[in-house]
């Protein structure tokens, strides 16, 4: 292992214990209070909170919830510097994906080796389903609700993952 490799090692540990201890979600049987994923998409403010234990999207300026197909506490998938993860398409709309509640740690583990060192843990906040929604105007509409694959809001999805929900997962809009 050569020293930039331990000092890479040595920072995301760091980065994963602080983000541990920043955790919103319950710890130890302790409930906490989950805050609202907050996001600026162009101009439009993006709001994602849990009610009664399901996610609930709201835009600000707008008066209706827009109620999710998964169960909360849920995040906005990003990329980049915290940015919320998006892919614009013509005729159909912006749209962006949101993981559901955080998976177990039992379920995490299938996805790498032992002892590895880049392992998912509790504070990536990895969940083991997602929906997508479109933005077209004030128009929203949402795609199908997917289980069984890893959605972790902190590492984020190809475009090709935004595709696929918006071409063959799509519902009907709700306006």
């Amino acid at each position: 292992m050569t020293l930039f490799q331990f000092h890479f090692l040595l920072l995301k540990l760091a980065y994963r214990l602080i983000s541990l201890a920043l955790a919103t979600w319950p710890l130890h049987g302790h409930a906490q209070a989950v805050q609202p994923d907050i996001v600026q998409l162009g101009k439009v403010k993006l709001i994602l909170s849990s009610s009664n234990g399901a996610c609930e999207l709201t835009i600000a300026g707008q008066p209706t919830k827009v109620k999710l197909d998964l169960a909360g506490p849920c995040l906005f998938l990003r990329r980049h510097e915290n940015n919320i993860a998006f892919y614009r398409y013509p005729k159909i709309g912006t749209t962006f994906l949101i993981a559901g509640t955080p998976a177990s740690l039992n379920y995490l583990k299938q996805y790498h080796a032992p002892n590895d060192p880049t392992k998912l843990v509790a504070s990536d906040k990895c969940s083991d389903q997602a929906q997508g929604v479109i933005l077209n105007g004030t128009a929203v509409t949402l795609t199908q609700k997917v289980n069984n694959e890893l959605f972790c809001p902190y590492i984020g999805r190809d475009e090709k993952d935004f595709y696929h929900f918006v071409h063959y997962l799509r519902k009907e809009a709700k306006k």
